[in-house]
């Protein structure tokens, strides 16, 4: 623990040297600054193996005006990081380990990783905003890159914007040391049509040279041009179309819709998502696990959620979610077509005051060269919330097909029961524990996680 503490200092002193050049001019005049620092211990067992890691986070942002900048400028910076070491030690490449991660893949058992690191002006004007250092964009599609975005709005157009990003692809988990070739230029507008119609488009064009999945390196170009739209009629209503090219060929498009109505205590949902090309070793800016889990084929998605509150106890909730491939023969590991449909009853303040139960059945059906898989399961969670900040949360849930984002493994027929307490001590510090056992077809886990959260 005093390992972890340590390396959670000097993730605090790197936040602060990032701090330094704003806290002369800015806290003085009622800038904010806030943020949180977290040391962790988790472990997981299977009962033949076992494994424990230290992990450690921090997170800082300020923000202030910036007078020297001009009437109404703002200036400000956010700096996100964490510190994984391995208690265990690392194993072999050619050992076998079930727990081994993507954090195993260095050559030492304590790695960091630094997922924010920029400073940033806006406010009115032309120059809306301007950017600089790592960052990440999620307008076109989730992209972290280290370089500068700058976002303009014409005077003569208060509901008009031009975005312009540029810079080098940032994948966290490769070798830093040999970028070469890599590069990221993208650019988007915003315009906001009517009072209820906002409209985007944009282009990205990605270069990232990365280590494909039989171990070759390569430089994937890619293009991606993209068009959105969204509708809010009314307080409750909401409309979204989005489609993408890739390299002038459909690369996807995803509808979704939503309906509140406070009155009746009612909401439905509903969405469409399209994959239409096959999507192979991609770059892990654009798709975080796409390396790593390997090709994504065409398929279609949709499904549909209403829920109906009854009085201020009840609640009803039903839905189905089908997810079929466009080729069955493509029906392998990480695409799946499938069917849900699902039932829910949530009951609130019993048997106490800030209580929460949620009890559900589900019932799966998947079709997977000429077998049937159908299940009919249960899921459950209750949630207590006691004092300002503590809460209680217990429950289970099941996966027809589950993917281990950490070691990259697709599980089946996964059961999960977990348990989380949040305890806040003293002020501004909260204890935060876990657990959870997971029973699927690949093997049994244990995993157990203890956090100490400082918030500021």
């Amino acid at each position: 623990m005093i390992s972890a503490v340590k390396k959670a200092g000097a993730l605090v002193i790197a936040g602060i040297v990032l701090m330094t050049p704003f806290l002369g001019s800015a806290l003085e005049k009622g800038a904010s600054l806030s943020g949180s620092a977290e040391a962790g211990y988790r472990l997981r067992t299977d009962g033949e193996n076992t494994d424990q890691d230290l992990i450690e986070r921090l997170s800082v942002q300020g923000f202030g005006p910036w007078a020297a900048l001009g009437e109404g400028r703002e200036a400000g910076f956010v700096f996100a990081g964490a510190l994984q070491s391995d208690i265990d030690g690392q194993t072999s490449e050619t050992e076998f380990d079930p727990f081994r991660e993507i954090a195993d893949a260095y050559d030492q058992s304590t790695f960091g990783w630094i997922y924010l690191a920029y400073g940033e002006v806006s406010g009115p004007g032309a120059l809306k905003l301007f950017r600089l250092g790592r960052q990440d964009s999620l307008e076109l599609v989730p992209i972290a890159f280290d370089g500068g975005l700058i976002t303009l709005r014409p005077e003569a157009s208060r509901n008009f914007t031009l975005t312009a990003l540029f810079g080098l692809p940032t994948n966290l988990y490769e070798d830093l040391n040999d970028r070469q070739g890599d590069s990221v230029v993208g650019v988007y507008a915003d315009w906001r049509a009517l009072r209820t119609l906002s409209l985007r488009a944009g282009y990205l064009d990605l270069r990232d040279r990365v280590e494909l999945l039989d171990g070759r390196e390569d430089t994937l170009k890619q293009g991606l041009a993209v068009a959105q739209a969204a509708f809010r009629p009314r307080l409750g209503d909401y409309l979204l179309g989005r489609i993408s090219l890739q390299d002038g060929e459909l690369r996807d498009v995803v509808l979704r819709g939503s309906h509140r109505d406070d009155a009746r205590n009612l909401s439905v949902s509903a969405f469409y998502q399209g994959l239409y090309l096959t999507r192979e070793a991609e770059p892990l800016t654009e798709d975080a696990f796409s390396v790593l889990l390997g090709d994504l084929h065409p398929y279609h998605q949709a499904g549909v959620t209403l829920y109906k509150g009854i009085g201020e106890r009840l609640g009803v909730e039903a839905g189905a979610v089908v997810r079929g491939l466009r080729n069955e023969e493509d029906e392998g590991r990480f695409n799946h077509g499938y069917q849900r449909y699902l039932l829910s009853l949530f009951i609130n303040k019993v048997p106490l005051a800030r209580s929460e139960l949620m009890l559900g059945a589900d019932w799966w059906l998947a079709t997977q060269e000429n077998d049937v898989t159908e299940a009919r399961t249960l899921r459950a969670e209750y949630n207590q919330r006691f004092g300002k900040r503590g809460l209680f949360r217990a429950g289970t849930a099941f996966d027809l097909y589950k993917i281990d984002e950490f070691t990259g493994e697709e599980r089946e027929e996964a059961q999960t029961y977990y348990t989380d307490l949040t305890i806040p001590t003293v002020k501004n510090v909260l204890l935060l524990l876990s657990y959870s056992f997971e029973d699927s077809s690949l093997r049994e886990v244990d995993t157990f996680r203890a956090r100490l959260r400082y918030e500021f």
